[in-house]
């Protein structure tokens, strides 16, 4: 009986370690985006994300990839809206509550207006950026902040540079 008993204690720690070295949950951001085509760069527009995330610990870092649903808008002056689903790759590093984050994330845009102008045909499927960000850890919630900048052109052409740039605050909940 003892035997049995220790292997269920073991069993249970074991379980409860483990359930702390892999977190998912929803994701949402908000935040500002703007975008440049060529010498230009379009004033800033509201975007935002919605998605889920799976975290792996090991010690002090984490990998963390994500599936989020991203809008995308420019002010009025260039007036864009742009859909896509993003696939970010993070590598984060935690100390305490807090958290530094890096990596790539490839795009894979649905859709893509300019003024009244469907221009997805013209965007390149496999867009990539790079992003960088900082969080805190509030119990099951995590609040950080996240810059994102195009490592590749959006757009289907060598004419000229064409790269979203944003700035947003990411929130997830972690199960």
């Amino acid at each position: 009986m003892k035997k049995i008993s220790a292997l269920v204690a073991l069993l249970a720690i074991s379980t409860l370690g483990y359930s702390q070295m892999l977190t998912y949950g929803p994701a949402f951001g908000v935040g500002a985006s703007n975008v440049r085509l060529g010498n230009e760069t379009s004033d800033a527009g509201i975007s935002y994300q919605l998605g889920g995330f799976a975290r792996a610990k090991i010690l002090f870092l984490y990998v963390q990839p994500e599936v989020v649903f991203q809008s995308l808008r420019t002010g009025s002056d260039l007036n864009t809206i742009h859909n896509r689903i993003d696939v970010p790759l993070n590598l984060g590093w935690k100390f305490l509550m807090f958290d530094i984050n890096t990596g790539p994330v490839f795009h894979f845009p649905i859709y893509a207006e300019v003024g009244d102008i469907d221009v997805l045909d013209t965007y390149n499927s496999t867009a990539t950026s790079w992003q960088a960000g900082v969080g805190v850890e509030l119990g099951p919630i995590h609040v950080g902040v996240r810059y994102q900048g195009g490592m590749t052109n959006i757009l289907d052409t060598d004419f000229f540079e064409s790269r979203w740039r944003q700035t947003y605050v990411h929130l997830e909940y972690q199960f």
